[in-house]
């Protein structure tokens, strides 16, 4: 077989879709198929002379559905990528407006008509995507995991020192409408708690943290993706929280939290009900939209002696290093079947 050359857009590289979905598990594989970043524009002869297959990670606007149709006339198979439900952003997430227009949501679902391979990371993005491809085409599963070829260093790093009293929830802007409606459970537990540190990674909730003791909570925010893990172990936090409100969004959100929180941080993390979490072994679940479920979650793991929480967390680590940490074997098996002639 000649080597292949998988040409690669994502609309930002840098951010962490990329790193779980682009960029990341891709460069996994770069001494086994050569890769090429394509820049969003025109699809010319002059980029397309040198790739086998074209992979477009969250496509939706005009100038991909250009690129795809470019990619279509010259006879090289496209591959695109979802993590998101684009189709029903939430009107609280920034990016609502944009993906809500009519215009946009015709043009993803022209996208999806003329890809030859679809992937996305969770069984209700299947449901949601699959509805809008071509009887030619393939949709595909693959779970969001680790790059621990990225990684490694950090997920295989022995933690050594115990968890301190933190709760800790890590999350962007985006997230403000989960940390919203819990809000009133976060003071109930600041104040029933006094001697546990409650921390916000990456989005400053002032409206909570205004409610607690003086120093009793705080916020970080969050550097580039690598400093981001680093801080995440060694914060230490016996306990990180996933609040998550079940709308058609957040159903479609991946367990990413919970292989970060326990993989990487070493934490007992408290997650939903929901389909992609309830599978997990060594967590506290709740009833999403019941506040007082999420209260009691939290509370239950807090309330655990020292010794019997280190060793949930211990579990829950174990099982995300040895279930969930990136194999490449899917893709490449995948960009095989795209391109069967090489």
């Amino acid at each position: 077989m000649s080597r292949i050359t998988l040409g690669l857009h994502t609309p930002n590289p840098r951010d962490a879709t990329s790193f779980y979905r682009a960029y990341g598990p891709w460069s996994a594989v770069k001494n086994q198929i050569d890769i090429l970043p394509i820049e969003a524009g025109p699809l010319d002869w002059s980029k397309s002379c040198f790739i086998d297959a074209l992979f477009l990670h969250r496509p939706f606007s005009p100038t991909h559905l250009d690129m795809i149709m470019s990619a279509n006339r010259q006879g090289i198979p496209v591959w695109i990528d979802f993590d998101d439900d684009l189709y029903n952003v939430h009107l609280s997430n920034s990016n609502h407006d944009l993906y809500d227009r009519p215009q946009t949501k015709d043009t993803l679902t022209k996208i999806l008509s003329l890809a030859d391979l679809v992937t996305v990371s969770t069984q209700h993005l299947k449901l949601i995507y699959e509805k809008h491809i071509s009887s030619l085409s393939k949709i595909e599963i693959i779970p969001n995991v680790l790059p621990g070829n990225i990684l490694s260093d950090i997920i295989y790093r022995k933690i050594k020192t115990a968890p301190k009293k933190i709760v800790l929830w890590r999350g962007t802007p985006h997230h403000e409408m989960n940390l919203h409606f819990y809000q009133d459970c976060f003071t109930e537990l600041m104040r029933n708690n006094t001697d546990w540190h409650f921390m916000f990674y990456g989005y400053r909730p002032w409206y909570i943290i205004e409610r607690g003791n003086p120093g009793q909570s705080a916020h970080s925010a969050a550097p580039n993706i690598i400093e981001y893990f680093n801080d995440l172990q060694s914060m230490q936090a016996a306990i990180q929280v996933i609040p998550l409100v079940d709308h058609q969004f957040n159903r479609s959100k991946s367990n990413i939290a919970y292989l970060e929180g326990s993989g990487i941080g070493g934490s007992v993390c408290v997650v939903p009900e929901m389909q992609e979490w309830k599978d997990l072994n060594y967590c506290s679940q709740y009833k999403p939209n019941d506040k007082q479920s999420f209260v009691d979650s939290v509370q239950r793991v807090i309330n655990m002696n020292f010794d019997a929480r280190w060793k949930l967390a211990e579990k829950a680590r174990e099982e995300v290093l040895t279930k969930f940490v990136l194999k490449p074997s899917k893709r490449l098996e995948l960009l095989n079947e795209l391109l069967p002639s090489l």
